[in-house]
């Protein structure tokens, strides 16, 4: 009879058990949904400020729903663009592989998760200048892509861009051109004419014509990514000076160097006003008005403005890395004629 009574209990205790832990978990994925929205709504504003926040409170408890929970792979997901905002892209690469990780270890992953993922992952092992592990990323989306699973048209004109974006760096021009017409034609439907996404189209659109010297079509572009950029609730400085420098330097191009230097000092504005500089278009401003400033035999100002260029490289790419040596090379150039007519 003790025995019996012994037993009861320690099922009662189970039973409690189960029941609290169950609803710990419950509760658990309630408070996740909740704050991974609201950072959600906060990244599309741009407030990165309230976004980290609720950001690191949702992955802490993404892992009490399960290390390798889809929960956790989203939660992961916010944190690669917050690091990523923060200009950490060592950090963001590192984040991408995990999730690529947990992704194998989930079969049960979406498969608009999966090339969101791949996508991004993509885009930026480009940034770092890896176009190898880029192509490859890029690939696996696309394959996924062509067995026509069906995907939300925000997640299909993503990768469409950052595809488009590849082929324009890579100078495959016949690929880019068919994948910004496809992001083009969802962005238009769905977002209207001053949709974020849409200014990327645009700014890919100009980058083409800029490399085929179809000046008056990259001119065009450029103005009209700088005006739905500027129609945006928070205000992307980096895409703004980005584009001003590149019509820096198609009027630098056609021997008009006032309006160049307009444009190029328009840029190097927006992006200080952008506050810290942590992504590569903000940082790529940089390095186009101190070698304009260089070409202009202006070396003290060029050398200032480079100095931090280098400074800033250095902590967003590796070491050892093609993009570092190339701005670490021009650093040298600068540096050694301003020492020469000190």
């Amino acid at each position: 009879m003790e025995t019996r009574k012994l037993d009861m209990y320690k099922l009662f205790i189970l039973c409690t058990f189960l029941f609290v832990s169950h609803n710990s978990w419950s509760n658990s994925i309630v408070a996740w949904e909740k704050s991974y929205y609201q950072a959600k709504k906060y990244i599309e504003l741009g407030d990165m400020v309230n976004a980290k926040l609720i950001i690191l409170e949702n992955v802490e408890t993404s892992k009490i729903i399960g290390a390798d929970s889809f929960e956790n792979i989203l939660s992961l997901e916010l944190l690669a663009i917050l690091n990523l905002s923060e200009g950490r892209l060592q950090q963001v690469r590192k984040d991408y592989e995990l999730i690529q990780q947990k992704m194998m270890n989930n079969p049960s992953v979406p498969d608009g998760s999966r090339v969101l993922s791949y996508s991004r992952y993509g885009d930026l092992l480009l940034d770092l200048g890896e176009y190898r592990l880029s192509a490859e990323k890029h690939k696996l989306a696309v394959q996924l892509i062509d067995n026509k699973i069906i995907l939300d048209g925000a997640v299909l004109s993503t990768v469409y861009i950052n595809l488009a974006k590849f082929y324009v760096q890579t100078n495959k021009v016949d690929q880019a051109k068919l994948s910004i017409n496809n992001a083009l034609n969802i962005v238009l439907k769905q977002d209207g004419e001053t949709s974020y996404r849409l200014s990327k189209c645009y700014f890919l659109l100009a980058l083409l014509a800029f490399n085929n010297q179809e000046n008056d079509s990259a001119i065009e572009y450029f103005l009209k990514t700088i005006y739905v950029l500027k129609a945006q609730k928070i205000v992307d400085f980096d895409g703004i000076a980005q584009s001003n420098s590149f019509l820096g330097a198609i009027y630098e191009g056609q021997k008009n160097i006032s309006k160049a230097e307009v444009f190029y000092k328009r840029a190097y504005e927006f992006v200080n006003t952008g506050g810290k500089i942590n992504s590569v278009r903000s940082l790529n401003a940089l390095v186009n008005y101190a070698t304009f400033q260089f070409r202009q035999k202006r070396t003290a100002e060029s050398f200032k403005i480079i100095k931090k260029s280098y400074q800033i490289a250095k902590r967003i790419y590796p070491k050892g890395s093609r993009k570092l040596n190339e701005i670490e090379e021009i650093y040298n150039i600068i540096m050694k004629e301003k020492d020469a007519s000190d």
